[in-house]
């Protein structure tokens, strides 16, 4: 029997690649304008007067002095030399000079039922005097997003399995910015926590399913509808002469909506029906001479509560306590009214030896010489008392067992 739920897996918040924006220190009024010289004048850079813009002589290159780039002056924009790249135009956080953004991460979590925390850390960018974290993921909190140590609060879905979201930062230096991103993974690797019902105990013919038997108490850690099933595996008693018939040893696994797993084992006991017999009906003790030829007569005693006819006659098989001795198995069966159920110990081989009662009663006869070999009375000492057990089954298929005691003369 197995009870499923549909797993939810949280769509997947694609991280933003790093985003790197740079603001030169200062504009230009004018518009540049490229001019290009016929051929491969410049050696492939600008040639040419720049109007407005850049002004010098190119001489192979830029005119002026250029090393690898250009040189000249710019007018009414800036003046200086150039190595490399543009100022303010660079590449991802460092090309051109300016600050590098480094945001950290990626972050990893592990999901929770309350709010989760997440220390942010741009400690690893260099050359920033100012800080600006910001996220994507709706409801959380940074607690100061101008630090650049400082902690992000979110609360975690119910279905917080490899969910994931953005955080972004911006650093500056006081002329120009970096931004960049890094990632936030909530992940769940805790197994739910799963507790067994205590040993159950039915009757034969008793419902043994978890309605009558209990289920177990599940928690997880992030997940409110763990998926929960069970299995049984029956174990038979190798003695059948005992009361307990068989055993259910149920294993209930829970598992949550990222596979994490965890079990436990249930112990159900269904133990035999339990009926009053009468060893020697009539008599008290219950006296077994060795070497007699009478058989020895054990009754099945009929009650308000319990009806004979719907005994198995063929079933019956006779055993020493815990199969000390046996099986035996009766030659004849018979209807009578001979007995009186007994109420006291019978533990202690207590025992009555009242007659019938008015219900009625099944006789079953023991060859004496079978009972004496079988059950190893012969090698009791004299005054000894032995517990026995008749077991058989009923019409509807359960199993029943009576205690009483026979005495060695």
């Amino acid at each position: 029997m197995l009870r499923t739920k549909n797993l939810i897996t949280f769509a997947a918040v694609v991280a933003v690649a790093s985003l790197c924006i740079t603001t030169p220190s200062h504009s230009s009024p004018f518009a540049a304008t490229a001019v290009f010289s016929g051929g491969n004048n410049g050696g492939g850079n600008n040639g040419g007067n720049n109007g407005g813009n850049h002004d010098g002589n190119h001489g192979g290159n830029h005119g002026g002095n250029h090393d690898g780039n250009h040189d000249g002056n710019h007018g009414g924009n800036h003046d200086g030399n150039h190595d490399g790249n543009h100022g303010g135009n660079g590449g991802c956080n460092g090309g051109g000079g300016g600050p590098v953004c480094n945001a950290g991460g990626p972050y990893v979590v592990e999901c929770g039922s309350g709010p989760l925390v997440v220390n942010l850390n741009a400690t690893g960018s260099t050359g920033a005097t100012t800080f600006l974290w910001s996220t994507n993921y709706a409801g959380a909190v940074i607690a100061d997003p101008n630090a650049a140590q400082t902690t992000l609060t979110f609360t975690s879905s119910s279905n917080c399995c490899n969910a994931q979201f953005y955080v972004a930062l911006t650093v500056g230096d006081g002329t120009r910015t970096r931004s960049c991103s890094t990632v936030v993974r909530v992940t769940d690797t805790t197994p739910p926590v799963i507790e067994c019902p205590e040993l159950a105990k039915v009757i034969c013919g008793m419902d043994e399913s978890p309605a009558s038997t209990g289920t177990p108490v599940v928690t997880d850690n992030c997940d409110t509808h763990v998926q929960v099933t069970y299995w049984d595996r029956i174990v038979l008693q190798s003695c059948a002469a005992e009361r307990l018939d068989h055993s259910v040893e149920r294993t209930w696994r829970a598992r949550d909506n990222c596979g994490n797993v965890a079990t436990c084992v249930q112990t159900i006991h269904s133990v035999k029906v339990l009926v009053p017999i009468d060893v020697l009906p009539g008599t008290c003790p219950n006296v077994v001479t060795l070497n007699d030829c009478a058989p020895v007569r054990i009754a099945v005693l009929g009650s308000a509560t319990f009806n004979v006819a719907n005994v198995r006659a063929g079933t019956l098989k006779l055993y020493g306590e815990h199969c000390a001795g046996g099986p035996v198995i009766p030659y004849c069966a018979y209807a009578n009214d001979v007995g009186t159920p007994f109420n006291g110990d019978v533990t202690n081989c207590e025992c009555t030896d009242a007659n019938g009662d008015g219900f009625l009663d099944l006789v079953f006869l023991f060859r004496r010489s079978q009972v004496v070999s079988g059950l190893g009375l012969a090698n009791l000492p004299s005054g000894t008392s032995k517990r026995v057990v008749l077991v058989g089954r009923l019409c509807d298929g359960c199993s029943f067992v009576g205690t009483d005691c026979v005495k060695v003369p």
